[in-house]
């Protein structure tokens, strides 16, 4: 698709290029008197305003394809979130394992001794440390590992620790 797109682009601006050099041409005859004024002038003012609305119409395929390329990267990371959930009141250690201390969470708290290392495809702490606590957001390899400990959340009633799912962000659009 990448590619696709590319020689899109590239095919575009050759034709533009090609185009507004023939233009040019015609303007500078026109201007020397090498052709009859009335005769090249009204032709190239037709060939202009169809070359114009050309232009046009490639803009808004464009623009087209853009939203459909934004609307497919706003999915992606969508599906990318869902896989996400964040951690609250985990105690902040220096030089800390992040991964071990969030499997321990889910083992030792949560009674989930079928959680390891491997279903965390990765995890890291959000935000500047300003003498509070960071959330941790936990990034799981598949759903189904992402939902037993969601499903399971109730085990941390008690503890300092709480998690709570990601947000879907407002989609922008131009």
């Amino acid at each position: 698709m990448d590619l696709k797109l590319i020689n899109s682009l590239e095919s575009l601006e050759k034709l533009f290029q090609t185009r507004m050099n023939d233009y040019d041409l015609k303007l500078q005859k026109a201007s020397t008197g090498a052709v009859p004024a009335h005769v090249d002038i009204s032709t190239l003012s037709r060939e202009f305003n169809d070359f114009k609305a050309f232009v046009w119409q490639t803009l808004s395929q464009m623009k087209t394809q853009i939203e459909l390329l934004s609307l497919g990267l706003d999915r992606h990371e969508t599906m990318m979130r869902r896989k996400v959930l964040l951690l609250h009141g985990i105690p902040e250690n220096k030089n800390e394992k992040l991964h071990k201390s969030i499997v321990e969470v889910f083992t030792r708290n949560m009674k989930l001794p079928e959680i390891c290392i491997e279903h965390i495809n990765n995890c890291h702490r959000l935000g500047n440390s300003q003498g509070k606590v960071r959330p941790v957001l936990v990034r799981f390899c598949s759903m189904e590992h992402r939902n037993v400990v969601w499903d399971n959340k109730t085990n941390l009633k008690g503890t300092p620790t709480y998690m709570e799912e990601t947000k879907p962000q407002p989609i922008a659009h131009c």
